[in-house]
């Protein structure tokens, strides 16, 4: 599991890898000052060679407003 540094809020990312997915771990307050954290962690996990899928956990989630959702929309992009 790779870990993220600590956002503002509470808000905590980190990724681990199994084959050809990766699972994105989200933790805390994912809001818009979560942003520079969610982006790094995503970045790191897409760059894994042979990555076919991308999972998402927001079982840790404890709050999550308008600027979280258009995250999750730009990586369908």
């Amino acid at each position: 599991m790779n870990p993220s540094p600590s956002a503002p809020g509470d808000f905590r990312a980190s990724f681990h890898r199994r084959e050809a997915e990766v699972t994105l771990q989200l933790e805390g307050r994912f809001d818009f000052r979560a942003h520079p954290v969610f982006r790094e962690v995503t970045r790191q996990a897409l760059e894994q060679p042979g990555v076919c899928s991308l999972e998402l956990n927001l079982s840790r989630v404890s709050y999550l407003d308008s600027a979280a959702l258009g995250m999750l929309l730009m990586l369908r992009d």
